[in-house]
């Protein structure tokens, strides 16, 4: 299943967007997933790890010159993120906002189990972009929230550059809809590794990832 009509098959972002996971989390050191905010906003933040995953890939970005110019952070609530995000603003030098759009994928029944039940998910999605088995959201509405805020942007801001702060899922079925890619097939642009920037790039394409 493709994205709909809402996202242009053609043309260019008037703004540049780079895409940073969060880095190493207490919820994946424990082995749990947590994609309600109740849960998520003031607990399982970052690890040490995590943090030093943060540092290294900003800085790396800089020296490679991928993030020459940096005017906004913009960050899911989530604790791990917010984290994230004032690590990348702090080196980068840019303010912060939050935006509750970029939050993670709600997991339903699933959340607080354990992270092994991420590969049932991910199956369900190989076979529906629309699918909601344990209360998931599905890959289509984190699709419609998060380009919300890229289609927001555009209409506010020219010639910026963003780094938007989210979560692997949020990343991974925002990039395949902004390629027009299969959606079902989303996980498989990864692994999208904790702290990995990716920048997202808006452009037709027929084949699937």
């Amino acid at each position: 299943m493709n994205p709909d009509d809402s996202i242009p098959t053609a043309g260019t972002f008037l703004n540049r967007y780079f895409l940073l996971r969060h880095g190493e989390s207490r919820a994946l050191q424990e082995g749990l997933i947590v994609g309600e905010l109740s849960h998520g906003k003031s607990a399982y933040g970052l690890t040490p790890k995590g943090r030093k995953e943060v540092a290294t890939s900003i800085l790396k970005a800089m020296e490679d010159g991928l993030l020459k110019k940096v005017d906004l952070v913009i960050s899911s609530p989530f604790l791990r993120t917010v984290e994230t995000a004032e690590i990348a603003a702090k080196i980068i030098g840019a303010p912060i906002e939050i935006d509750d759009r970029l939050g993670e994928r709600g997991f339903g029944k699933l959340e607080l189990t354990s992270i092994d039940n991420y590969a049932a998910v991910l199956d369900r999605d190989r076979a529906s972009a629309s699918h909601k088995e344990w209360g998931v959201e599905s890959a289509l509405e984190v699709l419609a929230r998060a380009w919300k805020v890229i289609e927001d942007l555009e209409g506010k801001m020219k010639g910026c550059g963003i780094v938007l702060c989210t979560h692997a899922d949020v990343m991974s079925i925002l990039i395949c809809g902004c390629l027009h890619q299969n959606l079902e097939l989303h996980a498989e642009i990864g692994p999208l590794a904790t702290a990995e920037l990716r920048e997202l790039v808006l452009r037709r394409s027929e084949s699937v990832v």
